[in-house]
């Protein structure tokens, strides 16, 4: 039951782009950066909830029968085939949602800010710095969310090196 309704309710929210959210958080939120860190958070949201239900939706059910037939009780489940069964998922999830966040975050301060202002101001060099800028932090960003997930996830390399 809890997945029907969550789907639907992702599924509802999830094709609203950022723009559309902007006017309700400046509703909700008082100032601008709350606003901005709040549609941020949305965007990141959804790409990695989607890309987790696609994980456990891939989890082959012949792990949760056998599960069952053990004697696991549903916390085991959870926490022995269903949490590691979505990391990858959750991972790849994470890596689209810091590029999307770092696509929409524009506020007040920051990079994004100081690329609309360069471009106001006709201060083109300007404008390439902050975008090499942007480029080397949301790589060293996905490069860290790699290093936690390979972490994280050690037994997962050791299988495919062992296949491939």
């Amino acid at each position: 039951k809890v997945h029907k309704y969550s789907s639907a309710l992702i599924g509802l929210l999830r094709p609203i782009p950022p723009l559309a959210w902007v006017p309700v958080a400046i509703l909700i939120f008082p100032g601008t950066e709350p606003a901005v860190i709040y549609v941020t958070f949305l965007v990141a949201f959804f790409a990695t909830t989607m890309n987790t239900l696609l994980g456990v939706q891939s989890i082959d059910d012949d792990y949760f029968r056998a599960a069952k037939c053990l004697g696991a009780k549903s916390k085991d489940i959870l926490f022995d085939i269903v949490v590691p069964g979505a990391l990858p998922s959750m991972f790849t999830g994470l890596q689209i949602a810091m590029g999307a966040a770092w696509f929409s975050f524009a506020a007040q301060y920051g990079l994004g800010f100081m690329i609309l202002e360069s471009y106001n101001l006709v201060q083109y060099p300007t404008i390439v710095i902050m975008m090499a800028t942007l480029g080397i932090v949301g790589y060293l960003s996905s490069a860290g969310i790699r290093y936690v997930g390979n972490r994280l996830m050690r037994w997962r390399q050791e299988i495919i090196g062992a296949m491939g």
